[in-house]
């Protein structure tokens, strides 16, 4: 055993020594399937159409907006992340290329970072197949023609944790200055992602613990990107307040009062809760509303402007009220979450016709046909891919990457039921980054399990044996041979 190292060894020194280097044939096969991935992306911009939405309206200017729609201090609707694009591209058809292309490079550079990441040829390939053929289904891709927050949401989280992993393998300042840039930007896209933006700063945290030779870079990323979630956070209340030069009300407001119409007043038990424990004041032109199906926000608008005591109460007590239910009613809550988490995370429905450029079976085995099962096989498949690895022996040369997809999984979870504490009504949308990023998570769980069970089969050293840990400060020295 210690021979073959000591030859592998060898030969990854000669070929360090000569600069040169033969691809292999699963490195033909890899880098194929990112050029054809790149080429289908290209099918798709050439064949597809931008889809304004109404929100449209409050991410950049067009025609007939009078008011600022880009402040870095919180002056407008939304925070500056989509505006600042939408400032400089004033073309729809310009800004859905835009979104489009930083998709395609967030993908093919997770795929690359990933492919990087594990040892054996199988799982490489099954990697960089199974990321980018997700890529390629309408659930992905069309969002990046919907004129609204999510597209850059969903590809800056993907391109921060890829340029991660890279500079993690590399020590690369380019990887290192294109993730902060990516993780900064992404930071001003959605509030609602800033539970992924910490999971990445306690990424960096542990590696200013643990490598002392990546100690001062970490922690300038771990600085950064809490200046930037510190800036967010300070000027979200003047955000909620220039909402309404865009909608009747400030953000929290009209946010409230979709919750109240569509999941307060239709809920006899959760509207007691509102009424009895927490003094929501009667409102009887909303309250007829509610009574018929028809969606009429417009109408529940106008109720609420016309009943001054439940806009004191909303103002006081609208944004804690979702904390204090789940307190207040935990099993309720929960009931009524569990079905709502397949919609969110497990929904195919697309708002922009899609370009098929693989069979639509694909999609099914991302998404299940039936949403309910989202979850279950989700959860198996991670339980799965940990008792393979395990058994397999793989952990100790996989922990970073195995726990880096486990917290990502659980989070996209997590982040889902807090959603339902503030967001209601659209939840293929509410729910789009955190069903994307789920299943990358089982994708990173299912190769790992592919590359330890291909490392017990070689019944030789894995190869990861002989690059630099990733985590780990130094180097075990090798035993004496002979």
């Amino acid at each position: 055993m210690d021979s073959d190292r000591h030859e592998a060894a060898t030969v990854a020194g000669t070929r360090e020594a000569t600069g040169r280097r033969r691809p292999t044939p699963e490195a033909v096969i890899e880098f194929s399937l990112i050029a054809l991935f790149v080429l289908a992306r290209i099918t798709i911009i050439a064949r597809s159409t931008p889809l304004v939405a109404i929100d449209t309206t409050s991410y950049g200017p067009r025609p007939g907006i009078t008011f600022n729609t880009l402040s870095f201090l919180g002056d407008a609707p939304r925070p500056w992340g989509v505006p600042l694009l939408y400032s400089i591209i004033h073309d729809d058809y310009g800004r859905a290329v835009a979104q489009s292309l930083i998709g395609t490079l967030a993908w093919s550079v997770l795929a690359y970072a990933l492919m990087r990441s594990l040892s054996y040829p199988v799982a490489r390939v099954l990697a960089v197949g199974g990321l980018l053929a997700f890529a390629l289904t309408p659930v992905v891709y069309t969002w990046d023609f919907a004129l609204l927050s999510e597209s850059l949401s969903v590809n800056l989280a993907i391109l921060a944790f890829a340029l991660f992993a890279l500079w993690l393998r590399t020590g690369s300042r380019v990887a290192f200055g294109g993730m902060l840039t990516a993780a900064f930007w992404w930071i001003f896209i959605r509030p609602d992602m800033l539970p992924f933006v910490g999971l990445l700063v306690l990424c960096a945290a542990i590696v200013a613990w643990r490598r002392r030779d990546r100690r001062l870079t970490a922690l300038v990323m771990v600085g950064v990107l809490l200046a930037g979630v510190g800036w967010q956070v300070a000027t979200l209340p003047r955000i909620d307040a220039g909402y309404a030069k865009w909608a009747p009300l400030p953000l929290s407001e009209m946010t409230f009062l979709y919750r109240l119409r569509l999941t307060i007043l239709p809920d006899p038990a959760e509207k007691s809760v509102y009424v009895t424990q927490f003094g929501m004041p009667d409102c009887p032109a909303i309250d007829e509303i509610a009574r018929h199906s028809a969606w009429n926000i417009t109408g529940v608008v106008h109720g609420y402007q016309n009943c001054p005591d439940l806009q004191t109460w909303v103002r006081d007590n609208g944004q804690s009220s979702g904390y204090r239910y789940l307190a207040a009613a935990p099993g309720h809550f929960l009931a009524v979450t569990e079905k709502i988490l397949p919609w969110m995370l497990g929904n195919d429905r697309t708002y922009v016709k899609p370009v098929r450029v693989l069979p639509a079976a694909v999609t099914r085995i991302y998404i299940p046909s039936d949403r309910t099962w989202s979850l279950p096989i989700a959860g198996l498949v991670a339980l799965l891919s940990l008792a393979v690895v395990l058994a397999a022996g793989g952990w100790r040369r996989r922990s970073w990457l195995m726990a880096a997809a486990l917290a990502l999984g659980v989070g996209a979870v997590l982040n889902s039921v807090l959603q339902q504490m503030y967001s209601v009504g659209e939840y293929v949308r509410f729910g789009l980054q955190e069903s994307i990023l789920l299943r990358v998570a089982l994708v990173v769980l299912v190769v790992c399990a592919v590359d330890s069970v291909a490392a017990r089969l070689r019944r030789r050293p894995d190869p990861a044996d002989v690059r630099e840990p990733l985590i780990v400060d130094a180097v075990e020295p090798e035993p004496a041979v002979g």
